[in-house]
């Protein structure tokens, strides 16, 4: 009783030798199968369209591990055809004493399989076996964790090479909003070249929807999509509520004389100030906070409040004697020059100029508003801001200046083509007032969107593409020549030149329109010397 006993637990005991490598080798199979099939996921969820480096890194790391599988299962066979040949002599051993008991003879046990020939098993064989099946088992968890790691990144590279690339384009939004809108623009056929369309999609429409909502969302309002007015509607409102108001105070009071002055300097609204501070004025107040998008009622009071305070006009009348001389007929029938004196009315509108920053504290602007009025006045926003308002046009070429008129000084005629003088330098009938009043320049009449032309080289001084009113003169260039001369060119439709730009004699500078206080189109030309106007035509012949 007691060897049978002895023989059932000694033969459980070798199919619990033998069962447990084969036990242990399936599971490192399941492991491996799971793994596997776990990288194949990974890579599909990664990106559906970068199939060539998701198969040849797949193909890696299966590889890697269907090697280790082979190798486990190897040893795991090996183990068990030890144990086999093991518990053989321990079974038959059992057997023999149970069969001497019972008198019988105890059929011959087989060692392992005949394929086989398996050293005898010992404590360093067994020993070996588990230490090379922990090894494999070690080498297949590894192959699984690589082939983990290289998927995730080549994923975490390519998202970070799109995050550069959008952050560039960003900082073409930050700090170059024409590299952030342009590159919006065509950011999906930039990056689609690199793959990861799908991961990439997402990340511009996020970006897409976190500018419209910022205060750089100024520059996508001239969208007419999203309902409501554009920024270029709203400034020739506010623009032409400017000049009508101006116009209304030279009407209701008569005068011989006008005189703007811009305490800013140049004669010209500065929308990208007023813009700037009306942006951060509605985007960065707290709950209350707007999009900047489109505008509606309540935004066009909000920008039409901003542009009064950085814009106040004030006028006075001045009466000035002046002496001149007069030719009389004397009692003697001869003419008689006699110097007489008169007194003419001068009507002086100012133009009290706050820049962004004097406005924004007077408005008690937070950090967060300050910082966005600092970003959006930037210089690597200049571009945005003349696409945004209008009046900037890209070009400006070499072109021949007509030689109808001769120069006998500094300077070549301002167009390609002589046109026709409508109105001359000095005192003139004003046509809009009629009353007598002092043309500083000549009027030149041709057809709209004729190039202007540089009179001689020098400096851009002021290129306005951005206030439509521009204190009578609408778009305007001013250039800075050597010898103390400045000249200016009013009324353009467009202007093709920034200021601080250097210019040679002949180069497109803008196109001639009708802009400002102007009633057709022409070009208004002014010739300075040391702050003085001088008659442009007393250059020609």
């Amino acid at each position: 009783m007691s060897e049978g006993r002895i023989r059932t637990k000694e033969v459980t005991r070798g199919i619990k030798t033998i069962d447990r490598p084969r036990i242990l080798s399936e599971r490192v199979r399941s492991i491996a199968r799971n793994s596997i099939g776990e990288i194949r996921r990974e890579a599909s969820e990664v990106s559906s369209n970068d199939s060539g480096r998701r198969m040849s890194a797949e193909a890696s790391a299966t590889g890697k591990v269907t090697n280790t599988v082979k190798a486990v299962a190897g040893v795991s066979f090996i183990s068990s055809s030890k144990s086999r040949s093991h518990t053989a002599k321990k079974v038959n051993e059992s057997y023999r004493k149970a069969a001497g008991v019972a008198g019988k003879a105890a059929p011959p046990a087989k060692a392992g399989h005949d394929k086989y020939r398996m050293r005898p098993y010992t404590v360093k064989g067994r020993d070996t076996a588990r230490k090379s099946l922990l090894y494999q088992k070690s080498n297949a968890q590894k192959a699984v964790m690589q082939g983990r790691r290289l998927f995730r990144a080549k994923a975490v590279k390519m998202a970070a090479t799109s995050a550069r690339t959008i952050k560039k384009a960003g900082a073409a939004v930050m700090r170059a909003l024409r590299a952030i809108i342009v590159a919006t623009r065509g950011l999906i056929t930039l990056i689609m070249a690199g793959g990861w369309v799908l991961l990439v999609i997402l990340i511009v429409i996020v970006l897409i929807a976190a500018l419209v909502s910022s205060p750089i969302g100024i520059f996508f309002s001239n969208d007419p999509g999203h309902g409501g007015m554009t920024t270029r509607e709203v400034v020739m409102t506010l623009g032409d509520e400017f000049s009508e108001y101006i116009l209304g105070i030279e009407e209701s009071n008569p005068h011989d004389e006008l005189v703007v002055v811009y305490t800013g300097g140049a004669s010209q609204i500065d929308w990208k100030g007023v813009l700037a501070v009306y942006v951060a004025t509605v985007n960065q107040n707290g709950s209350d906070s707007m999009d900047v998008v489109s505008f509606d009622e309540e935004k066009l009071d909000i920008l039409r409040g901003v542009m009064w305070d950085m814009n106040a006009v004030s006028h006075n009348l001045i009466y000035e004697t002046r002496e001149r001389t007069v030719t009389k007929t004397g009692e003697d029938g001869k003419p008689v020059e006699e110097t007489e004196t008169f007194t003419i009315t001068i009507l002086k509108i100012t133009i009290t100029q706050k820049g962004p920053e004097e406005i924004a504290a007077s408005y008690s602007f937070s950090a967060n508003q300050n910082k966005a009025l600092t970003e959006l006045l930037s210089p690597a926003f200049d571009t945005l801001w003349d696409d945004l308002l209008g009046g900037f046009v890209a070009g400006g070429g070499i072109r021949e200046p007509s030689k109808d008129r001769v120069s006998i000084g500094p300077f070549t005629w301002p167009l390609e083509t002589e046109g026709a003088i409508t109105s001359f330098f000095g005192w003139r009938e004003d046509p809009f007032t009629g009353e007598t009043a002092y043309h500083s320049g000549v009027d030149i009449a041709v057809s709209d969107g004729t190039p202007i032309l540089a009179a001689a080289g020098g400096t851009v001084i002021v290129a306005n593409g951005l206030d439509t009113y521009g204190g009578g003169y609408g778009y305007y260039v001013k250039i800075r020549h050597a010898g103390g001369y400045e000249t200016l060119y009013a009324h353009c439709s467009a202007i093709s030149v920034r200021s601080g730009e250097s210019v040679k004699r002949g180069q497109i500078i803008g196109y001639v329109g009708n802009t400002g206080r102007s009633k057709g189109n022409h070009l208004h030309w002014e010739v300075y010397l040391n702050g003085s106007t001088k008659d442009p035509l007393a250059f020609f012949v």
